[in-house]
């Protein structure tokens, strides 16, 4: 693809004005469509609401006159007349009813069976013929003139009494007969179950007595004047009554189709398509679910139930209890139609108009690209050098003759820079001859030879840079001198100096390594001091421990002579007890004693009472021993008792006596401690010293070494910048002179001071030197 930029503007400026045409047109058929699409959106769901409102409204109508037809009948007498009076009869046709009046109205009967209305009464006279004969015209005349399929009255048992079209269900029981199962049976249950006046609606089901044809049912109770519920009465009601109202085509687009569908998904009116849809079908509407939730839904990108793509609209339909989605839908493609079409002619229109541009501008970019021709045609005679080119476009009055007057203005500005060029060149070569002069001189400095001067004289311009040239060399030859005159004392000092730090590292290390010695050695002593002050507090520890053990003891000394003392006084009561039994023994012996002698004199009729006065006497006589050896154990452990009292009391004694030892130990123990922590807390501090002047001495050893490293390097640079200045030669005749001998005193050795501090001192200042290489090896040594 070929860039733009290289594109010549012969090219660019039509394609621009062409491409800017189109891209105009583009954007207008762009717009345009937009609105006639926003347009033909809006117009349509007008059109769609317009539809959907008019037959909501008929539709709802419809149910207002059903409903108000099931409760005209229900409410009239005659009604519930004829339900009584039909019930009653009902039950006296036959054993069987059903099969009876089956058999007289629908096997007999003389019409079609969608024309069985048309029979009145069968020929059996009974009181059931002559009651159907009664009411069965003005329920036919209901039938025919508001299109329902059948009218039904229901007795409470369920029974179908009574039925308009005489269909298969005529006769069946709802509750347990073989319809039980079907709506209109559900429409019965429902409406016995709910109030007397509420009228109930059946949603379309298919209905088996009708061949399976979609039914729904709409009924309520009938009640006599008297309030008794005598039955039913339900209307069927046919699918086409729906379809009448939702289907005509009138006003209407060719692919416009109008359905209703329930919540369930199935239709509940008939496409008015051949090829359309049946009711109860299952419809593929994709606005179901959001109808469901939203009154009224318009989708210009829906799918229809045909499966194309339609513009539809839904909107909910309350029917009864239950709600419909009443939906209108057209295909995109009719609807779009007129869009298309305007748009192809707006497309043709902005064709057109293109083309008219281009030519419009193919002319212009002519008439804008010729004096932008004649001024490059210009510019490339004066890159060739024609600077005296005529400029014609100058004389113009717009913007090319504005670039022409600059064209001009340039042109001349090229003329002076060249005469400029030309005596640019000349000074040039002047330039370089100076330069050649200078360049030969530096050469011979860079050789050493000071003593070179310029003799030949420079251009006017360049005079005074000769002169200065010349004047610098001198100057720089006197320097030299004075730099070797100096390097020469420098070098003398630098031996002096160099023999000094030497002598003075070595006896700074010598004092640095007894300081060693003496810090370990102080060591050693002052761990053996706090080893002997630990010692001596453990021992204060266990002296404590044992006073406090004899403290103890010597209360467990007097808790014990306590309760001693207790038990001998127990013991002295106790013996008071015994002494009080043996009273007691000796007084009942006396009393046994008095009774065998009472008991002997009653002779044989006291001779019981004798025996046990001699029992009594015998344990009276065994409690008195008994008493007498506690008595005597009693004295002999009360004399016990004394004697370990007066033990306890010599232990005790003796206990206390240890304890005053003890303490008085304790606190010997405790001086010791105590100065043994002293002289370790001495030596600490002495140690601490030492500690400080080792590291001092140690510093100081280290400056040492640095100045002796610093005076070696001083010797080296001394030597070296002799041998540098050596190289120069000035032309000059001169003896340097030997720099004087430095002073033969040595510095002091730093001391500790009386606290402990170290004494602070300044490190001498670096030397600036050529090169480190030589320090960095003498420290490496030390």
């Amino acid at each position: 693809m070929i860039a733009l930029s290289q594109l010549k503007i012969r090219y660019k400026l039509p394609a621009f004005l062409v491409g800017f045409a189109l891209l105009a047109s583009a954007i207008l058929v762009t717009v345009s469509t937009v609105n006639y699409q926003r347009n033909a959106w809006i117009t349509v769901e007008n059109r769609f609401e317009s539809i959907a409102a008019d037959r909501a409204s008929v539709l709802e109508a419809l149910f207002q006159t059903m409903r108000a037809d099931v409760e005209v009948l229900a409410e009239l007498p005659s009604t519930a007349t004829a339900a009584q009076r039909i019930s009653a009869a009902w039950s006296g046709v036959s054993d069987s009813p059903a099969e009876t009046l089956r058999q007289m109205y629908i096997s007999e009967n003389p019409h079609p069976p969608h024309e069985r209305f048309m029979m009145e009464r069968a020929q059996k006279t009974i009181p059931y013929n002559i009651h159907h004969a009664n009411f069965h015209p003005s329920f036919r005349s209901l039938l025919i003139s508001k299109g329902y399929s059948d009218a039904y009255l229901v007795n409470i048992a369920g029974d179908v009494i009574y039925s308009v079209a005489k269909q298969d269900d005529y006769g069946s029981n709802l509750l347990s007969g073989p319809h039980q199962t079907s709506n209109l049976a559900a429409t019965f249950k429902r409406i016995m179950t709910a109030a007397p006046e509420e009228v109930l609606f059946s949603d379309f089901e298919h209905f088996a007595p009708r061949d399976d044809t979609p039914m729904a049912f709409v009924g309520t109770q009938i009640v006599a004047s008297s309030g008794q519920l005598v039955g039913v009465f339900i209307l069927q009601i046919p699918d086409t009554l729906v379809s009448e109202i939702i289907s005509p085509a009138e006003g209407l687009g060719v692919s416009t189709e109008v359905f209703v569908v329930g919540t369930d998904g199935k239709a509940r009116s008939q496409s008015r398509f051949d090829d359309g849809h049946n009711v109860l079908e299952d419809l593929a509407f994709s606005l179901q679910e959001r109808a469901a939730t939203e009154p009224q839904i318009f989708d210009s990108n829906a799918t229809g139930i045909r499966g194309k793509p339609v513009v539809a609209m839904a909107r909910q339909l309350p029917i009864e209890e239950k709600v419909w989605i009443l939906a209108v839908e057209q295909d995109r493609d009719e609807v779009l139609a007129p869009v298309r079409g305007d748009r192809m002619l707006l497309i043709l229109t902005s064709l057109a108009s293109a083309l008219v541009m281009t030519g419009i501008g193919w002319w212009f970019a002519r008439s804008f690209l010729k004096p932008i021709d004649g001024l490059c045609a210009r510019m490339s005679e004066i890159s060739e050098g024609q600077l005296d080119a005529p400029i014609p476009e100058a004389d113009r009055a717009d913007e090319f003759g504005h670039m022409g007057q600059i064209l001009r203005t340039m042109q001349g500005d090229l003329q002076r820079a060249k005469d400029a060029d030309a005596h640019r060149q000349h000074l040039q070569e002047q330039q370089a001859e100076v330069v050649r002069h200078i360049s030969e001189g530096l050469v011979q400095v860079a050789n050493g030879n000071l003593a070179h001067r310029i003799t030949e004289p420079f251009d006017a311009d360049y005079e005074k840079l000769r002169s200065d040239f010349n004047s610098a060399l001198t100057e720089l030859s006197d320097v030299v001198s004075q730099v070797t005159e100096t390097a020469d004392g420098i070098r003398s000092g630098a031996d002096e100096i160099s023999q000094a730090s030497d002598d003075l590292s070595s006896r700074t290390e010598s004092q640095a390594a007894t300081l060693e010695e003496t810090v370990a050695a102080l060591d050693e002593l002052t761990a053996s001091v706090k080893s002997a002050a630990e010692g001596a507090r453990n021992v204060e520890d266990i002296v404590k421990q044992a006073r406090g053990e004899a403290e103890k003891s010597d209360e467990v000394v007097r808790n014990a002579v306590d309760a001693m003392t207790k038990i001998e006084t127990s013991s002295a009561k106790i013996s008071q007890i015994i002494s009080v039994i043996d009273d007691i023994s000796f007084q009942t012996n006396l009393l046994a004693l008095n009774a065998g002698v009472e008991a002997a004199r009653a002779g044989e009729a006291g001779r019981g009472f004798a025996v046990v006065a001699s029992e009594v006497r015998g344990l009276a006589q065994r409690s008195s021993q008994a008493a007498l050896e506690i008595k005597n154990l009693i004295s002999e452990s009360t004399q016990q008792v004394g004697e370990g009292v007066e033990l306890v009391d010599a232990a005790g004694d003796s206990l206390r006596s240890i304890a005053e030892r003890v303490s008085h130990i304790s606190s010997l123990v405790s001086e010791i401690a105590q100065g043994a922590t002293d002289q370790s807390a001495g030596l600490s501090e002495i140690n601490d010293g030492m500690t400080q002047l080792d590291q001092v001495t140690q510093k100081n050893a280290a400056m040492v070494e640095e100045s002796t490293a610093a005076s070696h390097l001083l010797k080296s640079d001394a030597n070296k910048l002799a041998e540098l200045v050596s190289h120069f030669e000035t032309g000059q005749a001169s003896a340097p002179k030997r720099a004087q001998p430095a002073d033969d005193r040595r510095p002091e050795t730093p001391r500790a001071s009386a606290h402990g501090e170290d004494i602070a001192f300044d490190p001498p200042p670096p030397i600036a030197t050529s090169t480190g290489s030589a320090a960095r090896d003498l420290w490496q040594d030390f």
